[in-house]
C-alpha cells in the first residue's frame, strides 16, 4: 500500500517518490512478453525435426509465463539468404510492425551461418530494443538491449565444451570495469573523440581451418602487412594459427595472446585478410565485435572494407 499522506503528514515528498519508483519497477516486471518463433529445417533434417524445434520453443515460453503469437517455419537449407525466406519475411514484417517484442529459435544456426547477415539482423533488432533469444550449447541465451557480452561468452564456452564456466575467468583477457559514477569528463563522446584521436594501432589475425592450407597463411600475412603500408598503419604484429573458425575467439592460444595485448591498450585496431577468418560461428563473431565496439576497437577487413 502507498504511504497515506493525508493521515500521515510526517510521510515527505521523498518517500512517495521512492514508493512510486518502486511501484513502476514492480510493473515492469510483469509487462508480457510477446514471442514470435522462428524454425528452420534443412533438406536433409528428419521428419520430426520441426516438431521438435517447436516443443523446445513452446516449453521455454511457457516456463517464463511469455505469449507465444505465432511461429514461422522455413524449410531450406541454412545458406539460403533471410529476404529468400518467406517464413522469416512473414515473421520480420510482424517484428516491424510492434507484434512482438522478441524473436526466439533453437539454435543461432537456424537462422544464419553468414555472419555478415546475422550482425545485421541482430544490430537492427537491439535498435529496436527487440530481444532474440536462443539455444546455444544445449542452454537458451537472450541477447536483449544491454546484455552482458562477457557473461554470456562464459555460459556459451561453457555450455560447448562441458567445462564450469569460471575455469575460463583467468583465461579470459581482463575486462574494462564500467563506473557508471564516472563525472561528465569522461562521458562517452569524450571517449569517442579521444578514441577518434588516437593513432591506429594495429594487430593483425591470420587464420588456417587445416595444415594443408599453410601457404594460405602467409599469403594472409602479406596481405595485412601490404594494407597497412599503403593505408600509412602501424602494424605491431600479426598473430597466425590452424584452428577451426567455428571455435570461439576466447577459447583459441592466439587470439587470446591478441586480445590480451588489445584489451590493455596496446594497441586499437584488428586487421583481418576476410571477415570469416575472425569467425565462422555467427554468436560468437557478435559477442567479438559487441566487445570491440565497447572498448572502441576498429575492425577492418583487407578484402572487404
Amino acid at each position: 500500500m502507498p504511504p497515506k499522506t493525508t493521515d500521515n503528514p510526517s510521510v515527505s515528498s521523498a518517500q512517495m517518490t521512492k514508493w512510486i519508483n518502486k511501484r513502476k519497477k514492480k510493473e515492469e516486471l510483469y509487462i508480457k512478453r510477446r514471442v514470435l518463433g522462428y524454425i528452420r529445417v534443412g533438406s536433409n533434417a528428419p521428419l520430426d525435426s520441426s516438431e521438435k524445434q517447436l516443443n523446445q520453443i513452446k516449453v521455454y515460453c511457457y516456463t517464463r509465463n511469455y505469449e507465444l503469437v505465432d511461429v514461422k517455419v522455413d524449410n531450406c537449407d541454412v545458406s539460403e539468404s533471410l529476404e529468400d525466406r518467406q517464413g522469416w519475411v512473414e515473421l520480420y514484417d510482424k517484428l516491424m510492425a510492434g507484434e512482438a517484442n522478441a524473436v526466439i529459435c533453437c539454435d543461432i544456426e537456424r537462422l544464419t551461418l553468414d555472419n555478415l547477415e546475422a550482425l545485421t539482423v541482430f544490430h537492427e533488432l537491439q535498435r529496436r530494443e527487440i530481444s532474440f533469444i536462443c539455444k546455444s550449447g544445449g542452454v537458451f541465451q537472450e541477447l536483449g538491449k544491454g546484455f552482458d557480452t562477457i557473461g554470456i561468452e562464459l555460459a556459451f564456452l561453457s555450455a560447448r565444451y562441458n567445462r564450469p564456466a569460471n575455469e575460463y575467468y583467468d583465461e579470459l583477457p581482463p575486462v574494462r570495469v564500467v563506473d557508471d559514477t564516472t563525472s561528465e569528463s569522461s562521458s562517452d563522446d569524450e571517449h569517442e573523440d579521444r578514441s577518434a584521436s588516437q593513432e591506429p594501432i594495429v594487430l593483425g589475425y591470420a587464420r588456417i581451418s587445416c595444415k594443408t592450407q599453410e601457404t594460405s597463411l602467409d599469403n594472409q600475412e602479406a596481405a595485412i602487412r601490404s594494407y597497412c603500408e599503403k593505408k600509412g598503419l602501424r602494424l605491431l604484429d600479426v598473430y597466425k594459427e590452424q584452428v577451426s573458425g567455428s571455435k570461439p575467439c576466447a577459447a583459441r592460444k592466439e587470439m587470446k595472446k591478441l586480445l590480451a595485448r588489445l584489451y590493455s591498450g596496446e594497441a586499437n585496431m584488428v586487421v583481418c585478410n576476410w571477415f570469416d577468418r575472425l569467425s565462422r560461428n555467427s554468436y560468437d563473431t557478435l559477442l567479438t565485435l559487441e566487445e570491440f565496439k565497447r572498448r572502441k576497437i576498429q575492425f577492418l577487413c583487407v578484402h572487404q572494407g
